[in-house]
């Protein structure tokens, strides 16, 4: 795991001495988060995601492009590779993000390490973690009180990183306003609401999300565990629909709890024409004969793993 680089030392940064250690825990449990979310790993959580959401924009557009030309014929077989490999691709994907397992790279796994440390979710903690002052109010006094007269009245450089950091300050406390224990004082030791987290878990078990599991788990992945036959699949606009809740609950643990990068979009921005040769025919009609000669070929060839008596041999 890759280390999140902060700009101040523990020890400059503006929380009691005695919750020094406290904050070393902090940063661990906030750099252990964001490198499941946006790390290296090739199933980071946010590679996840646009991989989901590519997968998905281009399967809905070419499932547009069947409605627009309802009347163009389409080769059954290879539609339904794609509708079939979009369902289990898309559902597998989203169960995967919201893996409970302690070695999965989920959303899911991210939300519940942040529970079980929310004693280091603190408002102190919140604000002072990389080096602004807890106090934003006097941290301006000092800015303005530093400024050379020559200055005023002209548009100056303001730091927003720092103990000078007066405005990021503020705007840290704002936001820990907005997801505080509102019944306990305002201070430095006051912590985040557990109503927050809950609210997230909420959103991560919503009936929607169980339905694209259960469709991965029993339909997909382990059909033998259908415990009733009234089991049905998720449809499409289900499954973008929980991809968007994993999607705004990660945005969320990113850019507001963790103070983090945001989603710039949620597909990638293609590097190349997505529709190129969408109007072209899949293969032209004085090709159909040797695809029929490669079909009758490949089948063959498949056969011989059916004769058993070579296993009987020892060999």
């Amino acid at each position: 795991m890759s280390k999140e680089k902060y700009l101040y030392l523990v020890e400059q940064c503006d929380v009691h001495k005695s919750q020094q250690k406290a904050l070393v825990n902090y940063r661990q449990l906030r750099s252990k988060c964001l490198e499941a979310i946006r790390g290296s790993a090739e199933n980071s959580i946010t590679k996840q995601i646009h991989q989901l959401a590519w997968n998905s924009a281009v399967f809905h557009s070419l499932n547009e492009a069947r409605r627009i030309e309802s009347e163009r014929k389409v080769n059954g077989a290879m539609w339904n590779l794609i509708v079939d490999g979009y369902a289990h691709i898309a559902a597998l994907g989203i169960r995967r993000l919201v893996d409970h397992h302690k070695d999965s790279n989920s959303i899911k796994r991210v939300l519940l390490d942040l529970e079980a440390n929310t004693h280091l979710l603190s408002r102190e903690m919140f604000v002072c973690y990389d080096g602004l002052p807890y106090d934003h109010e006097a941290a301006e006094l000092r800015r303005l009180a530093a400024r050379d007269l020559k200055t005023l009245g002209k548009a100056t450089w303001v730091s927003t990183t720092g103990p000078d950091a007066g405005f990021s300050s503020k705007r840290r406390h704002e936001i820990f306003d907005s997801i505080a224990d509102g019944s306990r004082k305002i201070g430095r030791s006051q912590p985040i609401s557990v109503k927050i987290i809950d609210r997230l878990k909420a959103m991560l078990s919503s009936d929607v999300v169980k339905k694209v599991c259960t469709m991965a788990d029993k339909i997909f992945a382990h059909p033998e565990k259908r415990s009733s036959s009234s089991l049905v699949h998720a449809n499409y606009h289900e499954v973008i629909e929980a991809l968007g809740i994993v999607s705004q609950v990660t945005q969320f643990i990113s850019a507001t709890l963790l103070d983090d990068a945001a989603f710039g979009s949620l597909v990638p921005i293609p590097q190349g024409d997505v529709f190129e040769y969408l109007d072209q025919a899949w293969v032209r009609k004085a090709s159909i004969d040797d695809l029929n000669s490669f079909w009758n070929d490949l089948t063959a060839s498949l056969e011989p793993w059916l004769d058993t008596d070579d296993l009987l041999k020892g060999e």
